[in-house]
């Protein structure tokens, strides 16, 4: 029983690492984010700001958008249409539903 739980949790973080390097890869390049409620903390207190540009998922400029387009002139623009972007912010959270899948795949690969 020991065995199993320590290959499920060997699995599970397997399975996280995977999915943050996919994000990563997801968000590689050079991205200008405006058009919408951009709002950032120094401190304790929110700032409202018109652009943020990511590079490989890592925020490098934060300002106006016309500074953002002539420096970062390859970039793919992201109108976010009046959303709310939260930049820096991370959502940790699990999706349980496939916990029972990855289980008996583990009960396969401990049996054969």
């Amino acid at each position: 029983m020991k065995k199993i739980n320590i290959t499920i949790i060997i699995m599970l973080l397997f399975v996280v690492q995977s999915s943050c390097l996919a994000q990563v890869a997801k968000d590689s390049g050079v991205h200008i984010y405006h058009g919408g409620n951009i709002i950032t903390m120094e401190g304790d207190t929110p700032k409202y700001v018109e652009t943020v540009v990511t590079e490989n998922g890592i925020i490098k400029f934060v300002g106006k958008l016309k500074k953002a387009q002539k420096k970062f002139k390859n970039a793919k623009t992201n109108d976010l249409k009046g959303k709310t972007l939260l930049p820096g912010f991370i959502g940790p959270h699990l999706h349980f539903g496939g916990l029972g899948s990855k289980r008996f795949l583990t009960y396969l690969l401990l049996k054969s």
